[in-house]
């Protein structure tokens, strides 16, 4: 029986959830299904999907919060995101590129460049065959050149990734590669995306919005969090409201989190979430008149400096109901992403003139075309780095929520890259509402941390 937390009875456990990402979603969903707990879910802005949403602006194009597209090796999120009432799903090919030197690239680029003129694919290949390969306990840095060899590395490995990143390559650690970095050895269908899904209609967030809808009243929209009283185990609301809870899944981003707790945290605690680092993401989304052109792939990678961005995404090669009636002959849109360091705030200067003078360089768009739509966006907390020592500041962080009955879980929320992505976050959800209701555990998050000893 759904009893959402408004209806709760005496000696029934209360668990909320902060955030209607997918996380908080699934969490959601995993409540409504059993009948052993009261619970509610608090998003504190006025749409669900978090960093997966999306929008239609006044000219009708639409815009993810980032480059998403939908695949997985869990059998159960698909099954999620398309049940009865939910979001109709086209599978699609993967067709992603990379620019350099003024030539596209298949990706993955370690796989491909190949293709580029003699003189510039040459020393890639020469020094791809001397790489020593890995060695345990590497930073990025020198993984990159150790397994595909320092010309890829200058080539690729390191613009690319010091701009995504923006922090130095030097401080992150390597453990994370396995799932996220493609090996050199030519297959063009590497990876679990090279057949993905996308919505037929309303974008990448448009299946949250339909897992939202079976929440019901269990879902409270514009419900900011101010506090979490850990001792009394109340939330406090940005609206004066208090709220029980005797078990929490939190999806905020970790250190925000640590911040919100009263009493404070003890100072060890503090200190491992002051080392914690992120980058910020710049979205800017244009939409041009007239077809892409054949050039264009779904989703591109730039890792010169010239680029202010590091990825575009194609939104018309999603699926034409991202443009405006639906008609691909007439418009073509792309959404930039510009990684900015963790705390940026203000819009740089000439953002979306840099973004438009990309396009044109980039041969996607002509120097005498004018945007009719712009968009744009700041993610405060994108990518959760990475970084050395990361794992036992986390380890110390979780220890200590978890104690408090505090699950701190999701792409920011467990901070753990490498399960960061929509189909991870979602399950985490799903496993973290298991142990709270007395799970023996949580699979995926045991699993990646079991790794993660393995490697340390």
């Amino acid at each position: 029986m759904n009893r959402p937390y408004a209806s709760r009875q005496p000696k029934r456990p209360r668990i909320v959830v902060i955030g209607a990402g997918p996380t908080g979603l699934a969490a959601g969903l995993a409540l409504a299904g059993q009948s052993q707990a009261d619970w509610l879910v608090l998003e504190a802005s006025a749409r669900v999907g978090g960093l997966s949403g999306s929008l239609r602006d006044e000219r009708g194009f639409v815009w993810d919060m980032g480059g998403h597209v939908f695949f997985s090796s869990w059998p159960g999120f698909m099954a999620l995101l398309s049940g009865p009432g939910r979001a109709t799903m086209v599978e699609r090919r993967r067709r992603a590129k990379v620019f350099y030197s003024g030539h596209w690239v298949d990706f993955p680029f370690q796989s491909h460049f190949q293709t580029l003129p003699p003189a510039l694919a040459a020393p890639l290949a020469q020094g791809l065959a001397q790489a020593p390969g890995a060695t345990p306990g590497q930073s990025f840095a020198a993984w990159c050149a150790a397994v595909y060899g320092r010309p890829l590395a200058e080539a690729f490995f390191w613009p690319f990734n010091a701009k995504l990143w923006q922090t130095p390559l030097e401080g992150m650690s390597s453990l994370w590669v396995d799932r996220r970095v493609a090996p050199a050895d030519g297959r063009a269908d590497w990876g679990p995306n090279n057949h993905y899904f996308y919505p037929a209609q309303g974008g990448a967030g448009r299946p949250f919005v339909a897992m939202a809808r079976a929440l019901g009243d269990g879902l409270r929209l514009k419900a900011a969090v101010e506090a979490i009283d850990a001792g009394a185990r109340t939330i406090h609301l940005a609206d004066g409201q208090r709220l029980a809870w005797d078990g929490l899944i939190s999806t905020m981003p970790l250190p925000r989190l640590l911040a919100m707790l009263r009493p404070a945290p003890p100072a060890r605690a503090l200190a491992a979430a002051a080392r914690l680092k992120h980058n910020a993401m710049w979205l800017v989304g244009l939409g041009l008149a007239g077809p892409m052109p054949a050039e264009a792939a779904a989703w591109m990678y730039f890792p010169e400096p010239e680029f202010i961005f590091s990825r575009l995404t194609n939104m018309a090669a999603h699926g034409p109901a991202n443009l405006p009636g639906a008609d691909a002959r007439r418009w073509r849109a792309y959404l930039a992403e510009v990684p900015a360091p963790g705390g940026s705030a203000d819009q740089p200067a000439g953002l979306v003139q840099a973004v438009r003078e990309g396009l044109i360089r980039a041969g996607l768009a002509q120097p005498g075309e004018r945007p009719v739509s712009v968009f744009t966006r700041l993610l405060p907390v994108a990518y959760p780095a990475p970084t050395l020592g990361r794992e036992d500041d986390l380890r110390l962080l979780h220890d200590f929520l978890e104690g408090l009955g505090v699950f701190s879980r999701g792409r920011l929320g467990g901070w753990l890259y490498e399960i960061g992505n929509m189909d991870h976050a979602a399950r985490m959800g799903q496993e973290a509402v298991g142990r709270l209701l007395g799970a023996a555990g949580e699979p995926l998050w045991d699993e990646q941390w079991a790794l993660l000893k393995q490697s340390m």
